[in-house]
């Protein structure tokens, strides 16, 4: 029976050695069952499906066939215990508990053994514990060189014992083994000797020579390598191995530089992929894969890198490799990084795999995830959100040192003496330890960080500078201790560029250059090293500095107006040019961003001095732009608010700001007033008019020319089926979605009708010919004038935009520092004036003597006097603002001449926006807005327990309540609309008024808080306590980004809810940023806290403006008309005659607000014959099941069309009840274990939920859908099963589960032969009885009933076309 098992195992090993695994590990099982068991065996089936790559099968084998009889003397256990710790440690990502069974395991069958014993068993033993140390060492962040020393030392002995045995199989083994896991100088030397020894046989020898010829890196040795991957493939076809030849041709196919005679990369790949699908051989695809995944990053495919990506997760699913999954995406994020790629895509995908590396030991790679993510977050500027993951890597990495010349993770710039001399320290004591003969590259990485961290902390200390540089030579002294020559290169580049920095912070005190020369000296020593190992990317960085050194060369040259300052930027520019054109060239678009911006700053200081022309010099700026938008773009990954701040920290940008600058002076410096204003609208407030353009609705003219090209409807489609999939999508996954859509957008720009809508999207600015006021001079009187207020280097300049359509440009005697200066003054001095009594409290800006000449307003009437000459009276303004002036009441100011002042709103309407391209952008959604049957909301909210003072300083006032809620009521009266006051005001409702209304208005109080801009918030009174547990009382402005606004019009009758942080760039934030972004095209608020009685007087007058404002011939009200009636009415008031009391009332964005004509009720009735026929198909996401999901698991609910009437019609119907509403109204029965039907996830409710609702407004309750035209698509729902019920099922592995729909609630109560677009504005009401029907009185009562209720409108019935 041994030699009988020997023989078995003798023959499966030649299997092996062909690449036949699959035949061997068959041959295996049948001995097994007909052998009997037998360890020896087992281990070998084990080690054959491990090498396969079949991980589960490796655990279910050594469970099921692995004793335990005599396992205290029973090498072969121990050595499947091993195979099983590596395996689960592949599977699960854990390996703390295996390591000490692994250790104890090692200590009795080794340690314990005499060096010389050399069989089967401790091979493997050797082999795996090996492995298995050696990856936990490098997840687990821990040392383990000098184990790691001694296994490597046995395998090296037991490789020659073997070789003098002639059994190649084992060392062959041993030689792979020693290579993975040695990183010093021996790593390959086993295998080298097997490729020189002629004994072994050729297919071992083909494997060797494939291993040694994919560890040569350096293209010096390319030959070298052809000759070891020619003869490897010769050898491989020779002896008809499996797949050898196939995994030799991926190496070769996969190397770069490609070489002429490769022939098309992409067809030999296709080829090679089709074969490799034929094979069971896991780990030979994976090795393919993650070959080209380095391949493609290395050429900048990225689309090509996100397929790669999700074919290797296929693999990994299918074989249960989640360790080397995890791997494949920490290596693709850390590649990305390194390219300085899109740092939102950085963002989203290192915050998913952080998530999932939780679960994991691999603490290394877990830090390593945090610390990506806090790079990427400093490249956009983000310092909360930066802070915030460093820390999480700190957590994980503590030795980790701070982002390189990061200001915010390194403290201040201006550290003590001892701080210094302290981290000099840290370096000796890490240069003097026990590694002073093996300078390790951990060690020299903790080292360059803190010579990193020394040279972001310098200042001008002449002591400082010398400690960094004797630190400097300190570890230059020691890298002859670094026994890798590439590693040693790269070291000393590091030094020379870290000696050029501290050369060049030394260099700013000194008037001469000789410094700055030394450093260019360090730095290109830097940059030839750097070229030589292959580091393009540190390189391009290295030509970066020398180019900042030329820039500082060529200041100091401006000082003294040296002669040679033409040379020194031309230097700067030459080099700043090909460090430019390097980046693009290897796709690191970061790199290339920072170099388009200096190249655009070298061209600016040059045609300063009549170097360069303005052509020139603008084509440059518009290449950086180009590169501001694309980081723009690329955040747009992240979600509601954290895509508004990322966007507008963007923005703030001082390199950005200077492009916008830079392009505007030199426009106007040569006269060219129309480009300098569509640089104007490039630089204000973009991330505003992005969020604006990501919720746009499509003209209805430009849907049309969509759906006259067969190819670009259905590439529409395409793409709406693709954001609907991302807007269901799990953070996990939805990287993967992201890169869909935006390689299906890339498509659709090849279409000039898509390119058109993506630019709508985009929030692209305007063109000076958008502003065509056609439509909207239909809706006024007058013209429209459009007012830009610009600062510059020349001074604050106003752009005007009347009818002629051509911008005209007037400097304003008044500079932004003396506004500035104002608003501290008077303003911001003085906001909330707690210290001020309640008849005092009014802004001292705001308050004027009875004489128009007197007061502080009078100082800024400058900023609108060309408005005198350049619009007329009644003209409708549209005023947009920068810097400070957006704190400023612009419509207070006078303008005119002496003898004739007038207060500009008395003269003229007024809109204010951020950017003229939201202006537009809000105008166009608001034409595309039709609602028949205007729903209004009206809420007001003055409760004592809001604080012992009123808005105005006084007491809690009952008598001023009950005016405020009377007042409310009797505005929502007038209005048809719905009121709520006090304690009926909830989170709640407030959320489905903005959901739901097409008008709200808020009458209260606004928590304003300067530093705190995400958390200011509308306070609400009730739901303070639900259920026993306290509950929000206040809308935050975070909480305002995660609503979709249906409401057109928002008015905020509380303090100071107009007010908003702008950053630099005009780039706002607050409640009325939050509310465009979410969908509203206009708001009205305060500038500043305001008396609720006038307020009052205030609404009031609006409303009853505003209804007299809309015409019946086309329905449009009059905001501007109505806010400039609403004010005038409030300053007729004598105790209100103050500009506090009538001057804070701001209207935002559009001026008019369409509306659908109202006429009289029309009940469409039901379709002759009334039948569709719908099929649901159910699936799941994911397809498994697991008690610890990390991600929701979701039901999907697909609902197609299967025969109509009407095939090009879709349907929409109510939800309620059927499969598409959600699991609490009995559509499922629960999730049954098909092995256990006892068993079962509990998802059917136990009871019938209460409903209560409106027949005759079945949308104030249900939720409707719309199901494509049949054949045309299918409506999806996604219902999420609570994660807390599959916990508490217990899930095992193996178990099967099934889902399936109940017949309770199949079917709809409400449906109609129209789209949700087309029913929009249209009231969806029940049947009537038809006694109702037939009764003329009753009929004619409940009609004068709904008119009262839900004023005038079309209604249908369903089951019918819309009149």
């Amino acid at each position: 029976m041994y030699d009988e098992v020997l023989t078995k195992i003798q023959g499966v090993r030649d299997l092996r050695i062909q690449g036949r695994y699959a035949d061997a590990a068959s041959e295996l099982e049948g001995s097994i069952n007909s052998m009997g068991l037998d360890d020896r065996l087992t281990v070998e089936l084990s080690e054959t499906l491990f090498n396969q790559g079949f991980f589960r099968r490796v655990i279910e084998v050594l469970d099921k066939h692995l004793t335990l009889t005599g396992s205290d003397d029973n090498p072969n256990y121990a050595a499947g215990q091993m195979i099983r710790f590596l395996a689960d440690f592949f599977m699960t990502g854990h390996f703390r508990e295996s390591m000490i069974l692994a250790e104890s395991l090692y200590n009795c069958f080794i340690s314990g053994l005499q060096s010389e014993v050399v069989d089967d068993a401790t091979i493997r033993i050797d082999i795996y514990y090996c492995k298995f140390r050696h990856l936990a060492a490098a997840c687990g962040s821990f040392d383990d060189s000098q184990q790691e020393g001694q296994l490597l030392f046995r395998l090296r002995k037991a490789f020659y014992v073997l070789i003098e045995r002639s059994d190649f199989f084992n060392a062959s083994m041993v030689a792979r083994t020693h290579s993975s896991c040695c990183s010093g100088p021996e790593k390959t030397s086993l295998i080298e000797y097997l490729v020189d020894n002629k004994q072994i046989q050729p297919i071992q020898r083909a494997h060797a020579q494939l291993s040694l010829a994919k560890s040569i890196k350096s293209s010096e040795r390319r030959d070298e390598q052809d000759r070891l991957y020619t003869s490897a493939l010769e050898l491989f076809v020779a002896g008809n191995h499996l797949h050898g030849g196939l995994d030799t041709k991926i190496s070769m196919a996969c190397r770069l530089p490609f070489s002429p005679e490769d022939g098309n990369f992409e067809e030999r790949l296709t080829r090679y992929f089709r074969e490799y699908e034929t094979l069971n051989y896991p780990t030979g695809l994976e090795s393919a894969l993650l070959q080209l995944l380095e391949t493609t990053h290395n050429l900048g495919d990225f689309k090509m890198e996100a397929l790669i990506l999700n074919d290797l997760e296929k693999l990994f699913r299918t074989s249960g490799s989640e360790l080397n999954w995890l791997m494949a995406r920490f290596s693709s994020l850390a590649r990305q990084s390194l390219r300085g790629g899109d740092r939102g895509k950085t963002i989203q995908g290192g915050e998913a795999l952080w998530n999932a590396l939780r679960r994991t030991d691999c603490v290394f790679h877990r830090g390593r995830t945090a610390q990506l993510v806090s790079q990427a977050y400093y490249a956009i500027q983000d310092q909360d959100m930066t802070l915030f993951w460093h820390q999480r890597a700190l957590e994980d990495m503590p030795l980790i040192e701070p982002i390189i010349n990061s200001s915010i993770t390194m403290g201040s710039n201006l550290a003590s003496i001892e701080d210094f001399e302290k981290h000099y320290e840290k370096i000796a004591a890490l240069l003097n330890s026990k590694e002073t003969d093996h300078l390790s590259k951990h060690t020299a990485e903790r080292i360059e960080g803190l010579l990193s961290q020394m040279l972001a902390r310098v200042n001008r200390d002449g002591r400082v500078l010398a400690i960094i540089d004797n630190a400097i030579k300190l570890y230059e002294g020691h890298l002859c201790c670094v026994k890798d020559p590439s590693f040693a290169n790269m070291q000393t580049a590091s030094i020379s560029g870290l000696q050029a920095t501290a050369l060049i912070m030394r260099a700013s005190s000194r008037q001469d250059i000789d410094d700055e020369m030394l450093a260019i000296k360090h730095s290109k020593k830097a940059r030839d090293l750097y070229l030589k190992e292959k580091q393009l990317g540190n390189a391009i960085m290295a030509l970066q500095r020398e180019a900042l050194i030329n820039v500082g060369i060529a200041q100091k040259f401006e000082q003294i107006k040296d002669d040679q300052v033409s040379l020194a930027w031309h230097n700067a520019l030459r080099q700043y040019s090909v460090a430019l054109d390097s980046a693009n060239g290897l796709g690191l678009t970061f790199l290339a961003r920072e170099n388009a911006y200096w190249v655009a700053f070298c061209e600016y200081r040059r045609w300063i001095h009549g170097w360069c022309s303005s052509e020139s010099l603008l084509q440059s700026l518009l290449e950086a732009e180009g590169y501001v938008d694309r980081q723009r773009q690329e955040v747009s990954i992240l979600r509601g608010i954290n895509a508004a701040v990322a966007k507008a920290r963007l923005s703030s940008d001082v390199k950005t700001r200077n492009i916008y600058l830079f392009a505007i002076r030199v426009c106007t410096g040569v006269g060219n007033v129309v480009t300098a204003w569509s640089w104007v609208q490039k630089s204000k407030a973009r991330s505003l008019s992005d969020l604006l353009g990501l919720g746009v609705l499509i003209p209805l003219e430009l849907e049309e020319r969509i759906s006259r090209d067969k190819d670009c409807q259905m590439l529409f489609e395409d793409e709406r089926r693709i954001m609907e999939k991302l807007a269901v999508t799990s953070d996990t996954d939805r990287f993967k979605v992201v890169i869909e859509l935006e390689e299906h957008q890339k498509e659709m720009r090849g279409q000039a009708v898509l390119s058109e809508l993506l630019d709508l999207r985009e929030g692209v600015p305007i063109a000076i010919d958008e502003l065509s006021a056609g439509e909207r001079k239909a809706q006024h009187k007058k013209a429209t004038i459009f007012v830009d207020w610009v600062a510059t280097e020349s001074g604050l300049s106003i752009y005007v935009v009347n009818e002629s359509g051509n911008p005209i440009i007037r400097q304003l005697p008044i500079s932004i520092g003396m506004i500035e200066g104002w608003v501290s003054e008077y303003l911001n001095g003085e906001r909330g004036a707690k210290h001020i009594t309640p008849g005092e409290r009014t802004l001292s800006g705001m308050q004027e003597e009875d004489e128009p000449d007197e007061g502080p307003l009078r100082n800024l009437d400058v900023l609108i006097s060309p408005l005198a000459e350049l619009s007329g009276p009644d003209d409708l303004l549209v005023l947009c603002p920068t810097g400070p002036i957006h704190a400023v009441p612009l419509h207070a100011l006078r303008l005119g001449p002496p003898e004739d002042r007038q207060i500009l709103i008395e003269r003229n309407p007024v809109v204010y926006c951020a950017s003229l391209t939201s202006f537009i952008q809000c105008c166009r959604l608001a034409d595309s807005i039709f609602a028949a049957n205007v729903r209004k909301c009206l809420m007001a909210v003055y409760e004592e327990d809001f604080g012992p003072e009123d808005y105005d300083g006084k007491n809690f006032s009952e008598y001023e309540r009950s005016q405020i809620y009377d007042s409310t009521k009797q505005i929502a009266a007038d209005l048809h609309g719905e009121a709520l006051c006090g304690e009926s005001v909830t989170m709640r409702r407030l959320k489905e008024a903005l959901e739901r209304a097409d008008l709200v208005h808020f009458f209260g109080h606004y928590d304003y808080t300067p530093e705190l801009v995400v958390e200011q918030s509308l306070r609400i009174s009730g739901e303070q306590q639900i259920a026993g547990e306290p509950q929000s009382a206040s809308m935050a402005v975070k909480d305002v980004f995660n609503i979709r606004v249906k409401s057109s019009h928002v008015s905020l009758l509380a303090c100071a809810s107009a007010t908003q942080h702008f950053r630099a760039g005009d780039e706002p934030l607050g409640l009325i940023t939050a509310l465009l972004a979410a969908g509203a095209t206009s708001v009205l608020g305060t500038l500043w806290p305001v008396q609720s009685s006038a307020a009052r007087l205030f609404s009031v007058h609006f409303y009853h403006a505003l209804l007299r404002s809309a015409p019946k011939e086309h329905g449009m009200y009059d905001l501007a008309y109505a806010v400039r009636e609403a004010v005038l009415e409030v300053k007729q008031c004598w105790e209100f005659r103050q500009p506090y009391y009538w001057a804070p009332f701001s209207l935002g964005l559009i001026a008019f607000d369409k509306k659908r004509p109202g006429h009289k009720v029309d009940v469409v009735h039901s379709s002759p014959d009334p039948s569709v026929v719908v099929g649901l198909t159910l699936s799941t996401s994911p397809s498994t099941l697991s008690s610890t999901l990390t991600e929701p698991f979701h039901i999907i609910v697909s609902a197609r069309i299967l025969s109509t009437p009407h095939p090009d019609k879709p349907i929409t119907l109510q939800t309620h009840p059927s499969p598409l509403e959600g699991l609490d109204n009995r559509s499922f029965h629960n999730i049954i274990c098909t092995a256990n039907p006892d068993k079962k996830i509990e998802i059917f409710p136990r009871g019938w939920p209460q409903y209560h609702w409106d027949p005759e407004d079945l949308r104030s309750v249900w939720s409707f859908v719309t199901i494509p035209p049949r054949g045309k698509g299918t409506y999806t729902a996604h219902l999420e099963v609570p994660c807390h019920r599959i916990e508490a099922t217990h899930v095992q592995k193996g178990e099967r589960y099934r889902v399936n729909m109940t017949n309770k609630c199949l079917g709809t109560r409400w449906w109609s032969f129209a789209s949700l677009a087309e029913l929009d504005g249209v009231r969806l009401r029940s049947w009537r009885s038809q006694e109702d029907e037939n009764d003329p009185e009753t009929r004619e009562e409940m009609d004068r009933e709904q008119k009262e209720r839900y004023g005038v409108g079309p209604a249908t019935m369903g089951e019918g076309r819309i009149c």
